[in-house]
């Protein structure tokens, strides 16, 4: 077969096209069927196991937007904000921070819609944020114990979630 110059580089933008869509089709497979497990083993590394999650619902006790889940190797611990059904593949703002609480360690985790600046409040630990459509993190921090604030829009408002940890 005698390829002309525009026969090349008609095929040279089907290769191209190809490669494209290879790449992102990788990249949502990656994300979109992972669970929190896998991805707390694929993005914290490997030894990390769930210490507490909590799910982030709409307006308060809907249907799950998001999840906030807190791991550890026995050394340090991670956090991942994972968006949830309706959200997940939407990119939005979001939030997630990762610390050290003072001397008390009672493990407690609450969640909800932030109204006028209530909800969980930073910690001034590690932080990752942006505009996310999976997950924003994973934050690490050495610590006994840990205090993990999430935040993340969705549907024109903003829910968060917080763990305690030990």
């Amino acid at each position: 077969m005698k390829l002309n110059q525009s026969g090349f580089g008609h095929v040279f933008s089907i290769m191209a096209a190809v490669v494209v869509i290879a790449a992102v089709g990788y990249t949502g497979y990656r994300i979109v069927g992972s669970s929190s497990a896998n991805v707390a083993k694929k993005e914290c590394g490997s030894g990390f196991k769930s210490v507490k999650s909590e799910f982030i619902k709409k307006n308060g006790k809907g249907a799950k937007i998001g999840k906030l889940s807190v791991f550890s190797n026995g050394k340090r611990y991670c956090a991942i904000l994972q968006k949830k059904g309706a959200a997940e593949g939407v990119a939005t703002q979001m939030y997630v921070e990762l610390g050290a609480t003072g001397s008390g360690c009672k493990k407690q985790s609450n969640s909800g819609v932030a109204q006028g600046g209530s909800g969980a409040a930073p910690v001034k630990g590690v932080a990752d944020s942006g505009n996310f459509q999976y997950y924003a993190g994973p934050v690490y921090k050495n610590t006994n114990c840990a205090f993990a604030v999430g935040y993340m829009d969705f549907d024109g408002k903003q829910y968060y979630a917080n763990i305690v940890a030990k």
